[in-house]
Protein backbone atom coordinates (compact mmCIF):
# COMPACT_ATOMS: atom_id res chain seq x y z
CA UNK A 1 0.00 0.00 0.00
CA UNK A 2 1.61 3.28 -1.01
CA UNK A 3 1.87 5.97 2.05
CA UNK A 4 -0.51 8.84 1.98
CA UNK A 5 0.51 12.23 3.72
CA UNK A 6 -2.01 13.29 6.37
CA UNK A 7 -1.40 16.37 8.09
CA UNK A 8 -4.50 15.72 10.38
CA UNK A 9 -2.79 12.19 11.21
CA UNK A 10 0.80 13.53 11.75
CA UNK A 11 -0.21 16.15 14.22
CA UNK A 12 -2.48 12.99 16.17
CA UNK A 13 0.67 10.56 16.09
CA UNK A 14 3.09 13.57 17.54
CA UNK A 15 0.29 13.79 20.12
CA UNK A 16 0.96 10.10 21.00
CA UNK A 17 4.48 10.17 21.30
CA UNK A 18 4.83 13.04 22.87
CA UNK A 19 1.80 11.65 25.67
CA UNK A 20 3.87 8.28 25.71
CA UNK A 21 7.22 9.29 25.75
CA UNK A 22 6.41 11.75 29.00
CA UNK A 23 4.22 9.14 30.59
CA UNK A 24 7.63 6.17 30.06
CA UNK A 25 10.40 8.47 30.64
CA UNK A 26 13.13 8.10 28.85
CA UNK A 27 14.01 4.56 28.23
CA UNK A 28 12.65 2.53 25.27
CA UNK A 29 12.00 -0.91 23.96
CA UNK A 30 13.62 -1.38 20.53
CA UNK A 31 11.66 -3.93 18.12
CA UNK A 32 14.88 -6.41 16.87
CA UNK A 33 15.40 -6.53 13.10
CA UNK A 34 14.60 -10.69 12.85
CA UNK A 35 12.22 -12.34 10.78
CA UNK A 36 11.61 -9.13 8.81
CA UNK A 37 10.30 -6.43 11.69
CA UNK A 38 10.03 -3.11 11.43
CA UNK A 39 13.33 -2.26 13.86
CA UNK A 40 16.15 0.89 14.39
CA UNK A 41 19.60 0.52 14.16
CA UNK A 42 19.85 1.41 18.01
CA UNK A 43 18.09 1.46 21.48
CA UNK A 44 19.39 4.73 22.05
CA UNK A 45 21.32 7.56 19.80
CA UNK A 46 23.75 9.64 21.68
CA UNK A 47 25.24 13.07 19.85
CA UNK A 48 26.79 16.54 20.64
CA UNK A 49 24.52 19.60 19.56
CA UNK A 50 25.69 20.07 15.70
CA UNK A 51 26.35 16.53 14.88
CA UNK A 52 24.36 14.85 12.35
CA UNK A 53 23.04 11.78 13.49
CA UNK A 54 22.93 8.06 11.44
CA UNK A 55 19.64 6.47 11.79
CA UNK A 56 18.80 3.14 10.00
CA UNK A 57 15.25 1.73 9.37
CA UNK A 58 14.92 -1.63 8.94
CA UNK A 59 11.43 -2.47 7.33
CA UNK A 60 9.18 -5.40 7.98
CA UNK A 61 8.13 -5.61 3.86
CA UNK A 62 6.96 -2.18 3.22
CA UNK A 63 8.70 0.31 0.98
CA UNK A 64 8.60 2.89 3.09
CA UNK A 65 7.75 4.30 6.60
CA UNK A 66 7.40 7.54 8.70
CA UNK A 67 10.15 8.47 11.21
CA UNK A 68 9.29 10.73 13.74
CA UNK A 69 11.34 12.98 16.69
CA UNK A 70 9.50 14.43 19.15
CA UNK A 71 12.03 16.34 22.40
CA UNK A 72 10.22 15.55 25.77
CA UNK A 73 9.45 18.83 26.50
CA UNK A 74 7.93 19.86 23.34
CA UNK A 75 10.86 22.04 21.55
CA UNK A 76 11.01 20.16 18.82
CA UNK A 77 8.44 17.89 16.92
CA UNK A 78 8.54 16.88 13.38
CA UNK A 79 8.06 14.16 11.33
CA UNK A 80 9.54 12.78 7.91
CA UNK A 81 8.62 10.37 5.21
CA UNK A 82 11.10 8.14 4.44
CA UNK A 83 11.59 5.36 1.25
CA UNK A 84 13.55 2.38 0.40
CA UNK A 85 13.95 3.68 -2.91
CA UNK A 86 16.67 0.48 -3.91
CA UNK A 87 14.57 -2.13 -1.94
CA UNK A 88 17.33 -3.53 0.38
CA UNK A 89 14.87 -3.25 3.01
CA UNK A 90 16.42 -0.55 5.07
CA UNK A 91 16.24 3.06 5.00
CA UNK A 92 19.81 5.06 5.93
CA UNK A 93 19.15 8.84 7.27
CA UNK A 94 20.94 11.67 8.75
CA UNK A 95 19.56 13.65 10.62
CA UNK A 96 21.43 16.67 11.04
CA UNK A 97 20.92 18.63 14.61
CA UNK A 98 22.62 22.19 13.71
CA UNK A 99 19.89 22.86 10.60
CA UNK A 100 16.29 20.97 12.50
CA UNK A 101 13.77 23.45 13.84
CA UNK A 102 15.59 26.55 11.95
CA UNK A 103 14.11 26.97 8.53
CA UNK A 104 13.25 24.63 5.79
CA UNK A 105 13.13 21.36 7.50
CA UNK A 106 13.80 19.29 4.34
CA UNK A 107 17.60 20.13 5.42
CA UNK A 108 17.43 18.67 8.70
CA UNK A 109 16.79 14.82 7.12
CA UNK A 110 19.09 13.24 4.14
CA UNK A 111 18.70 9.97 2.84
CA UNK A 112 21.92 8.01 1.90
CA UNK A 113 22.57 6.86 -1.56
CA UNK A 114 19.47 4.28 -2.69
CA UNK A 115 17.30 5.78 0.28
CA UNK A 116 14.84 8.90 -0.03
CA UNK A 117 13.17 11.53 2.14
CA UNK A 118 10.02 12.76 0.22
CA UNK A 119 8.43 14.57 3.13
CA UNK A 120 9.08 16.49 6.21
CA UNK A 121 6.86 18.06 8.38
CA UNK A 122 7.58 20.52 11.10
CA UNK A 123 4.79 20.89 13.93
CA UNK A 124 6.41 23.38 16.29
CA UNK A 125 7.47 27.07 15.32
CA UNK A 126 10.39 27.95 13.63
CA UNK A 127 13.79 28.66 15.94
CA UNK A 128 16.12 31.00 15.90
CA UNK A 129 18.51 28.88 17.43
CA UNK A 130 19.68 24.95 16.96
CA UNK A 131 17.76 22.57 18.81
CA UNK A 132 18.62 21.98 22.76
CA UNK A 133 20.08 19.72 24.12
CA UNK A 134 18.02 17.46 25.99
CA UNK A 135 16.33 13.96 25.14
CA UNK A 136 14.02 13.09 22.21
CA UNK A 137 11.74 10.61 21.43
CA UNK A 138 12.68 8.57 18.12
CA UNK A 139 9.71 6.51 16.42
CA UNK A 140 9.73 4.68 13.17
CA UNK A 141 6.06 3.54 11.69
CA UNK A 142 4.39 1.95 9.50
CA UNK A 143 0.73 0.82 8.92
CA UNK A 144 1.22 -1.96 10.83
CA UNK A 145 4.08 -2.27 13.13
CA UNK A 146 6.02 0.73 15.38
CA UNK A 147 9.45 0.63 16.63
CA UNK A 148 10.64 3.25 19.41
CA UNK A 149 14.38 4.93 20.51
CA UNK A 150 15.69 7.79 22.33
CA UNK A 151 18.65 10.25 21.25
CA UNK A 152 20.39 12.01 23.75
CA UNK A 153 21.83 15.10 22.83
CA UNK A 154 24.39 16.81 24.88
CA UNK A 155 25.78 20.33 24.87
CA UNK A 156 28.64 20.97 22.00
CA UNK A 157 31.70 19.86 23.63
CA UNK A 158 35.54 19.91 21.93
CA UNK A 159 37.36 16.28 23.03
CA UNK A 160 40.98 15.74 22.17
CA UNK A 161 43.22 16.56 19.45
CA UNK A 162 46.13 14.74 17.67
CA UNK A 163 48.78 15.66 15.01
CA UNK A 164 50.03 13.20 12.67
CA UNK A 165 52.19 12.71 9.66
CA UNK A 166 52.45 10.92 6.96
CA UNK A 167 54.63 10.69 3.12
CA UNK A 168 53.49 13.05 1.03
CA UNK A 169 53.00 10.03 -1.70
CA UNK A 170 49.91 8.42 0.08
CA UNK A 171 46.28 9.86 1.07
CA UNK A 172 46.05 12.56 4.28
CA UNK A 173 42.76 11.00 4.51
CA UNK A 174 43.00 7.09 5.23
CA UNK A 175 39.98 4.82 3.93
CA UNK A 176 40.95 1.39 4.80
CA UNK A 177 42.84 -0.15 7.46
CA UNK A 178 46.57 -0.31 5.47
CA UNK A 179 46.19 3.41 4.61
CA UNK A 180 45.53 4.11 8.34
CA UNK A 181 49.03 2.53 8.74
CA UNK A 182 50.91 5.06 7.31
CA UNK A 183 50.02 7.88 9.47
CA UNK A 184 51.77 8.25 12.65
CA UNK A 185 50.84 10.37 15.67
CA UNK A 186 53.55 12.78 16.45
CA UNK A 187 54.50 16.13 17.64
CA UNK A 188 57.45 17.05 14.96
CA UNK A 189 57.18 16.70 11.42
CA UNK A 190 59.27 17.19 8.55
CA UNK A 191 59.09 19.67 5.99
CA UNK A 192 57.09 18.51 3.25
CA UNK A 193 55.31 15.57 4.73
CA UNK A 194 52.20 15.88 5.85
CA UNK A 195 50.67 17.81 8.59
CA UNK A 196 47.16 15.81 9.90
CA UNK A 197 45.17 17.22 12.12
CA UNK A 198 42.68 15.57 14.00
CA UNK A 199 40.21 17.01 16.34
CA UNK A 200 37.65 15.04 17.99
CA UNK A 201 34.36 17.76 17.71
CA UNK A 202 31.05 15.30 16.58
CA UNK A 203 29.16 18.89 16.76
CA UNK A 204 31.21 20.31 13.50
CA UNK A 205 29.67 17.15 11.32
CA UNK A 206 26.78 20.03 11.44
CA UNK A 207 28.13 22.65 11.20
CA UNK A 208 30.98 22.42 8.61
CA UNK A 209 31.06 21.89 4.89
CA UNK A 210 34.04 20.53 4.48
CA UNK A 211 34.66 21.43 0.93
CA UNK A 212 33.27 24.60 1.15
CA UNK A 213 35.02 25.89 3.89
CA UNK A 214 34.53 29.86 4.05
CA UNK A 215 38.24 30.31 4.27
CA UNK A 216 39.27 28.36 0.99
CA UNK A 217 37.03 30.16 -0.90
CA UNK A 218 38.19 32.32 -3.76
CA UNK A 219 37.18 35.35 -1.61
CA UNK A 220 37.06 35.11 2.51
CA UNK A 221 35.02 37.98 4.26
CA UNK A 222 35.77 38.21 7.48
CA UNK A 223 33.09 39.17 9.49
CA UNK A 224 30.79 37.93 7.26
CA UNK A 225 27.92 39.85 8.52
CA UNK A 226 25.52 41.82 6.09
CA UNK A 227 26.22 44.99 5.90
CA UNK A 228 28.87 44.85 8.04
CA UNK A 229 32.59 47.02 7.94
CA UNK A 230 34.85 43.43 6.60
CA UNK A 231 37.82 42.65 5.53
CA UNK A 232 38.21 40.61 2.27
CA UNK A 233 41.46 38.26 1.19
CA UNK A 234 41.24 37.18 -2.02
CA UNK A 235 43.40 34.43 -3.31
CA UNK A 236 43.89 33.49 -6.74
CA UNK A 237 46.70 30.65 -8.15
CA UNK A 238 48.82 31.80 -11.11
CA UNK A 239 49.52 29.59 -13.90
CA UNK A 240 51.03 32.19 -16.18
CA UNK A 241 54.67 33.52 -16.28
CA UNK A 242 54.49 37.08 -16.44
CA UNK A 243 55.02 40.54 -14.88
CA UNK A 244 51.99 41.17 -12.79
CA UNK A 245 50.11 44.24 -14.05
CA UNK A 246 46.79 43.51 -13.26
CA UNK A 247 44.07 42.09 -10.74
CA UNK A 248 40.34 42.68 -11.33
CA UNK A 249 37.83 41.17 -8.04
CA UNK A 250 34.37 40.79 -9.99
CA UNK A 251 31.73 41.11 -7.20
CA UNK A 252 29.00 40.16 -10.12
CA UNK A 253 30.75 36.99 -10.60
CA UNK A 254 28.80 35.41 -13.21
CA UNK A 255 25.39 35.28 -12.21
CA UNK A 256 24.09 39.08 -13.05
CA UNK A 257 23.30 40.18 -9.64
CA UNK A 258 24.86 43.62 -8.55
CA UNK A 259 26.74 43.64 -4.54
CA UNK A 260 24.54 46.24 -2.58
CA UNK A 261 26.52 48.39 -0.37
CA UNK A 262 29.68 47.91 -0.94
CA UNK A 263 32.53 51.12 -0.21
CA UNK A 264 33.43 53.42 -3.04
CA UNK A 265 37.37 52.67 -2.48
CA UNK A 266 38.94 49.46 -1.48
CA UNK A 267 41.69 50.15 1.51
CA UNK A 268 44.39 47.71 0.59
CA UNK A 269 45.82 46.31 3.43
CA UNK A 270 48.12 43.49 1.95
CA UNK A 271 49.19 42.38 -1.78
CA UNK A 272 51.66 39.89 -1.65
CA UNK A 273 52.71 35.96 -2.93
CA UNK A 274 52.45 33.08 -1.61
CA UNK A 275 55.62 30.86 -3.15
CA UNK A 276 55.33 27.74 -1.85
CA UNK A 277 51.39 27.66 -0.44
CA UNK A 278 52.25 27.22 3.10
CA UNK A 279 49.65 29.90 3.70
CA UNK A 280 52.23 32.77 4.43
CA UNK A 281 53.06 35.53 2.18
CA UNK A 282 56.96 35.06 0.39
CA UNK A 283 57.15 38.35 -0.72
CA UNK A 284 55.54 41.64 -0.45
CA UNK A 285 54.13 43.65 -2.97
CA UNK A 286 52.76 46.71 -1.39
CA UNK A 287 55.07 48.80 -3.36
CA UNK A 288 54.14 47.72 -6.37
CA UNK A 289 50.40 48.35 -6.42
CA UNK A 290 49.80 51.73 -8.39
CA UNK A 291 46.20 51.97 -8.16
CA UNK A 292 42.79 51.09 -6.66
CA UNK A 293 39.86 51.24 -9.08
CA UNK A 294 36.49 50.81 -8.33
CA UNK A 295 33.18 50.48 -10.41
CA UNK A 296 29.64 50.61 -9.78
CA UNK A 297 28.67 47.43 -11.43
CA UNK A 298 31.06 45.50 -8.55
CA UNK A 299 34.22 45.65 -10.04
CA UNK A 300 37.35 46.61 -8.38
CA UNK A 301 40.77 47.12 -10.26
CA UNK A 302 44.09 46.71 -8.82
CA UNK A 303 46.82 48.35 -11.13
CA UNK A 304 50.31 47.55 -10.09
CA UNK A 305 53.51 48.43 -12.07
CA UNK A 306 54.96 45.50 -13.52
CA UNK A 307 58.06 44.93 -11.67
CA UNK A 308 57.24 41.59 -10.20
CA UNK A 309 57.30 38.87 -12.57
CA UNK A 310 54.61 35.85 -11.67
CA UNK A 311 55.59 32.24 -11.93
CA UNK A 312 53.41 29.11 -12.49
CA UNK A 313 52.27 27.57 -8.82
CA UNK A 314 52.40 30.95 -6.92
CA UNK A 315 49.48 32.06 -4.94
CA UNK A 316 48.16 35.92 -5.41
CA UNK A 317 47.11 37.64 -1.89
CA UNK A 318 45.39 40.68 -1.67
CA UNK A 319 43.36 41.74 1.08
CA UNK A 320 41.51 45.05 1.35
CA UNK A 321 38.80 46.72 3.58
CA UNK A 322 35.15 47.02 2.51
CA UNK A 323 31.50 46.71 3.47
CA UNK A 324 30.14 43.74 3.07
CA UNK A 325 26.77 43.47 1.02
CA UNK A 326 23.29 43.21 2.47
CA UNK A 327 23.12 39.75 1.93
CA UNK A 328 24.05 35.91 3.15
CA UNK A 329 24.93 32.56 1.70
CA UNK A 330 27.43 31.88 -1.41
CA UNK A 331 27.97 34.77 -3.48
CA UNK A 332 29.67 34.10 -7.33
CA UNK A 333 32.69 35.87 -7.65
CA UNK A 334 35.34 35.88 -10.26
CA UNK A 335 38.89 36.98 -10.33
CA UNK A 336 41.21 37.98 -13.08
CA UNK A 337 44.99 38.31 -13.47
CA UNK A 338 46.73 40.38 -16.24
CA UNK A 339 44.74 38.78 -19.52
CA UNK A 340 44.62 35.34 -18.31
CA UNK A 341 40.80 33.57 -18.10
CA UNK A 342 39.13 34.58 -15.05
CA UNK A 343 39.08 31.61 -11.95
CA UNK A 344 35.10 31.48 -10.75
CA UNK A 345 34.43 31.07 -7.46
CA UNK A 346 32.27 32.27 -4.10
CA UNK A 347 32.46 34.60 -1.08
CA UNK A 348 30.10 33.57 1.85
CA UNK A 349 28.12 35.75 3.84
CA UNK A 350 26.14 35.68 7.37
CA UNK A 351 25.98 32.77 9.58
CA UNK A 352 27.39 30.34 6.86
CA UNK A 353 30.98 32.48 6.51
CA UNK A 354 31.50 33.15 10.68
CA UNK A 355 34.59 31.61 11.35
CA UNK A 356 37.40 29.75 9.13
CA UNK A 357 35.35 26.98 8.80
CA UNK A 358 31.97 28.55 8.85
CA UNK A 359 28.62 28.49 10.94
CA UNK A 360 30.96 30.30 13.93
CA UNK A 361 33.39 27.41 13.90
CA UNK A 362 37.22 28.56 13.43
CA UNK A 363 40.78 27.42 12.90
CA UNK A 364 43.25 29.44 13.28
CA UNK A 365 47.34 28.48 12.83
CA UNK A 366 50.17 30.44 14.29
CA UNK A 367 53.94 30.15 13.15
CA UNK A 368 56.71 30.59 16.29
CA UNK A 369 60.24 31.46 15.14
CA UNK A 370 62.74 32.37 17.48
CA UNK A 371 60.00 34.17 19.43
CA UNK A 372 58.58 35.83 16.41
CA UNK A 373 55.00 34.69 16.56
CA UNK A 374 52.75 35.19 12.69
CA UNK A 375 49.61 34.10 11.49
CA UNK A 376 49.34 30.95 8.59
CA UNK A 377 46.59 31.15 6.97
CA UNK A 378 44.42 27.50 5.55
CA UNK A 379 43.13 28.52 2.85
CA UNK A 380 45.01 26.15 0.97
CA UNK A 381 44.69 23.33 3.29
CA UNK A 382 42.44 19.83 2.61
CA UNK A 383 39.38 19.22 5.13
CA UNK A 384 37.46 16.40 5.86
CA UNK A 385 33.95 15.49 8.17
CA UNK A 386 34.39 11.46 9.61
CA UNK A 387 29.83 12.47 10.86
CA UNK A 388 30.40 8.79 12.32
CA UNK A 389 33.63 8.93 14.33
CA UNK A 390 33.05 13.03 15.17
CA UNK A 391 36.59 13.73 13.52
CA UNK A 392 37.23 17.19 12.07
CA UNK A 393 40.87 16.50 9.73
CA UNK A 394 42.46 18.80 8.69
CA UNK A 395 45.50 18.28 6.41
CA UNK A 396 48.38 20.02 4.35
CA UNK A 397 52.18 19.45 3.49
CA UNK A 398 54.76 21.13 6.32
CA UNK A 399 56.21 24.14 5.22
CA UNK A 400 59.81 24.92 4.50
CA UNK A 401 61.20 26.38 6.96
CA UNK A 402 63.62 29.86 6.84
CA UNK A 403 67.58 29.19 5.93
CA UNK A 404 69.59 29.26 8.94
CA UNK A 405 66.52 28.64 11.23
CA UNK A 406 66.37 24.75 12.51
CA UNK A 407 62.90 24.29 13.57
CA UNK A 408 59.36 26.21 13.81
CA UNK A 409 56.61 25.83 16.27
CA UNK A 410 52.93 25.12 15.35
CA UNK A 411 49.90 26.02 17.10
CA UNK A 412 47.01 25.02 16.29
CA UNK A 413 43.65 26.38 17.60
CA UNK A 414 40.23 25.11 17.11
CA UNK A 415 37.26 27.51 18.87
CA UNK A 416 33.61 29.10 18.51
CA UNK A 417 33.17 32.41 17.91
CA UNK A 418 31.47 34.42 20.17
CA UNK A 419 27.83 35.21 18.25
CA UNK A 420 28.12 30.78 17.00
CA UNK A 421 25.23 29.76 18.17
CA UNK A 422 27.16 27.22 20.74
CA UNK A 423 29.33 29.22 21.83
CA UNK A 424 27.12 28.92 25.54
CA UNK A 425 27.91 25.45 25.09
CA UNK A 426 31.65 25.79 25.37
CA UNK A 427 32.29 28.93 26.88
CA UNK A 428 36.13 29.80 26.67
CA UNK A 429 36.75 25.88 25.96
CA UNK A 430 38.74 25.40 22.60
CA UNK A 431 40.66 22.36 21.26
CA UNK A 432 44.34 23.47 20.32
CA UNK A 433 46.82 20.73 18.89
CA UNK A 434 50.80 21.85 18.94
CA UNK A 435 53.80 20.59 16.61
CA UNK A 436 57.51 21.04 15.36
CA UNK A 437 58.25 21.73 11.96
CA UNK A 438 61.99 20.31 11.50
CA UNK A 439 64.03 19.99 8.35
CA UNK A 440 64.18 16.58 6.68
CA UNK A 441 67.79 14.91 8.12
CA UNK A 442 69.00 11.62 8.58
CA UNK A 443 71.90 10.55 10.44
CA UNK A 444 74.08 7.44 10.56
CA UNK A 445 74.85 5.43 13.68
CA UNK A 446 78.41 4.50 15.33
CA UNK A 447 80.18 7.39 13.73
CA UNK A 448 83.07 8.38 16.17
CA UNK A 449 85.06 11.63 15.51
CA UNK A 450 83.19 11.86 12.44
CA UNK A 451 84.12 8.54 11.18
CA UNK A 452 82.13 5.18 10.92
CA UNK A 453 84.22 1.89 11.03
CA UNK A 454 82.87 -1.05 9.15
CA UNK A 455 83.70 -4.60 9.52
CA UNK A 456 84.88 -5.97 5.93
CA UNK A 457 82.13 -8.71 5.68
CA UNK A 458 78.07 -8.87 5.73
CA UNK A 459 76.78 -6.59 8.07
CA UNK A 460 73.75 -4.06 8.99
CA UNK A 461 74.07 -0.19 8.62
CA UNK A 462 71.36 1.80 11.08
CA UNK A 463 70.57 5.16 11.61
CA UNK A 464 67.49 7.42 12.48
CA UNK A 465 65.30 10.06 9.96
CA UNK A 466 63.44 13.24 10.65
CA UNK A 467 60.99 11.85 7.79
CA UNK A 468 57.84 10.28 8.17
CA UNK A 469 57.52 6.77 8.92
CA UNK A 470 56.85 5.12 6.02
CA UNK A 471 59.20 7.09 3.59
CA UNK A 472 61.48 5.59 1.45
CA UNK A 473 65.32 6.30 1.88
CA UNK A 474 68.17 5.15 -0.61
CA UNK A 475 71.89 4.54 1.75
CA UNK A 476 74.52 5.14 -0.76
CA UNK A 477 77.58 3.87 0.08
CA UNK A 478 80.80 4.60 -2.88
CA UNK A 479 84.14 4.66 -3.28
CA UNK A 480 85.18 6.52 -6.82
CA UNK A 481 88.99 6.57 -6.25
CA UNK A 482 91.03 3.84 -7.78
CA UNK A 483 91.74 1.39 -7.27
CA UNK A 484 88.89 -0.02 -5.16
CA UNK A 485 85.99 1.84 -6.37
CA UNK A 486 82.96 0.48 -5.88
CA UNK A 487 79.25 1.24 -4.96
CA UNK A 488 76.93 0.11 -3.24
CA UNK A 489 72.85 1.21 -2.90
CA UNK A 490 70.47 -0.75 -0.51
CA UNK A 491 66.76 0.76 -0.13
CA UNK A 492 65.47 1.26 3.43
CA UNK A 493 62.20 2.17 5.02
CA UNK A 494 61.69 4.39 7.74
CA UNK A 495 60.60 2.75 10.91
CA UNK A 496 57.64 4.02 13.34
CA UNK A 497 60.27 5.40 15.81
CA UNK A 498 62.21 6.91 13.33
CA UNK A 499 64.83 4.43 12.56
CA UNK A 500 66.37 2.68 9.56
CA UNK A 501 68.45 -0.35 8.78
CA UNK A 502 69.95 -1.47 5.31
CA UNK A 503 72.16 -4.73 5.39
CA UNK A 504 75.53 -4.25 3.77
CA UNK A 505 78.65 -6.74 1.64
CA UNK A 506 82.19 -4.91 2.23
CA UNK A 507 83.88 -8.86 1.69
CA UNK A 508 85.23 -7.47 -1.19
CA UNK A 509 86.57 -3.97 -0.06
CA UNK A 510 89.80 -4.23 1.26
CA UNK A 511 90.59 -3.47 5.18
CA UNK A 512 91.79 0.26 5.56
CA UNK A 513 89.74 1.48 2.43
CA UNK A 514 87.36 4.54 3.00
CA UNK A 515 84.31 5.53 0.83
CA UNK A 516 81.42 7.53 1.77
CA UNK A 517 77.65 7.07 2.70
CA UNK A 518 74.97 9.22 1.93
CA UNK A 519 71.28 8.78 2.65
CA UNK A 520 69.13 9.91 0.06
CA UNK A 521 65.53 10.82 -0.34
CA UNK A 522 63.49 8.61 -2.33
CA UNK A 523 60.06 10.76 -1.26
CA UNK A 524 62.03 13.75 -2.94
CA UNK A 525 63.43 12.09 -5.92
CA UNK A 526 66.35 9.91 -5.05
CA UNK A 527 69.83 10.21 -6.15
CA UNK A 528 69.93 13.73 -6.80
CA UNK A 529 71.73 16.13 -4.58
CA UNK A 530 68.81 17.86 -3.77
CA UNK A 531 67.64 14.72 -2.12
CA UNK A 532 70.41 14.47 0.39
CA UNK A 533 69.25 13.91 4.02
CA UNK A 534 72.78 13.80 5.13
CA UNK A 535 73.87 17.20 6.19
CA UNK A 536 77.41 16.09 4.31
CA UNK A 537 78.94 12.57 3.13
CA UNK A 538 79.51 10.44 6.37
CA UNK A 539 83.35 9.14 6.08
CA UNK A 540 83.86 5.35 6.69
CA UNK A 541 86.64 3.19 7.15
CA UNK A 542 86.52 -0.70 6.83
CA UNK A 543 88.64 -2.25 9.86
CA UNK A 544 90.90 -5.04 9.62
CA UNK A 545 88.49 -7.30 10.74
CA UNK A 546 88.31 -11.17 9.54
CA UNK A 547 86.40 -12.26 6.38
CA UNK A 548 83.57 -13.97 6.65
CA UNK A 549 84.88 -17.40 4.41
Amino acid sequence: MPFVHSSTSVVGLALVVVFAFATAGVTADVVTASDGALALDAEAYSATRGAVVPVVVSLDGTSSARLTLVERTGAYVATATVVDADGDGQIRVAFDTFAAGRGDERQSYRAAAGDAVVDVTRLTSARTTPIPAGTYAVVATTADARADATLTLSPFAFGPTAVETAPRGVSPFPETPDEAETHHETDVVATGDWVVLRFDAPGLSGLVEADAVPVSNLVYADPSTPKARSTHTVRVPVVSDEPLRRLVVDYDGEDGDRPRNLTVGAAVTLVGVDRDGDGTVDVDLDESLVSVTTHSDGRYRFQFDGQYRLAPGDGLVVRYALVNPDTTGRDRVTVGVNDAPSTAGTVTYGLAGRGTLGNGATLDLVRTVDGETLPVSLATAEYGIDAEAGVLTVAFPAPSLVEGRGAAEYTATLSLTPDSPYAGDVGDDRAVASYVVVPRTASVDGVVDGTLSVESGRQPLAGTASVAPGSRIVVYAARYDEPGSFIQARLATVDADGSWTADFDFRDVDPGTRFELTVYDLERGGLTPSAELTVEPVDVVVRADDREP
